[in-house]
């Protein structure tokens, strides 16, 4: 059966649908499957009502990246993307914590921590470049 099922709940079409057609302003942003819709989204507009995404710049060059793709640790790391900064602030969200990060990049996003973190602590934050999408 085909029914058109319309929410602005992020999580809800994520798991209903086969198919999301993402709106702006009455237009069409991007339809695709959840999948595609959350991890190449299209548009700025998309990326963002599927989820948090960093933007950052590296080598001239706006990529994004979801903070649940990024592991924030107090010890160098060898991964291909890995910089060093400071962690500003650490939000506890109920399920989750969020590692906010100032990088020579930009401002940092995590969901992942290793290590006893604190505020103002010299930290790393590292992700798999395949993670990255490109910039909107």
């Amino acid at each position: 059966i085909t029914f058109i099922f319309v929410t602005h709940d992020q999580e809800e079409a994520l798991t209903m649908s086969d198919r999301i057609a993402a709106f702006n302003n009455g237009k069409i942003e991007q339809v695709d499957t959840p999948q595609n819709i959350y991890e190449n989204p299209k548009s700025k507009f998309v990326a963002e009502f599927v989820g948090k995404t960093n933007t950052v710049e590296i080598q001239g060059a706006k990529v994004n990246v979801r903070p649940e793709n990024i592991v924030v640790a107090d010890q160098e790391t060898k991964a291909e993307r890995a910089y060093a900064g400071t962690l500003r602030d650490i939000i506890f969200v109920g399920s989750t914590t969020r590692f906010v990060v100032d990088t020579p990049v930009g401002v940092i996003t995590a969901l992942h921590a290793q290590g006893n973190l604190k505020r103002g602590d010299s930290v790393y934050v590292s992700w798999q470049k395949s993670k990255e999408f490109s910039s909107l």
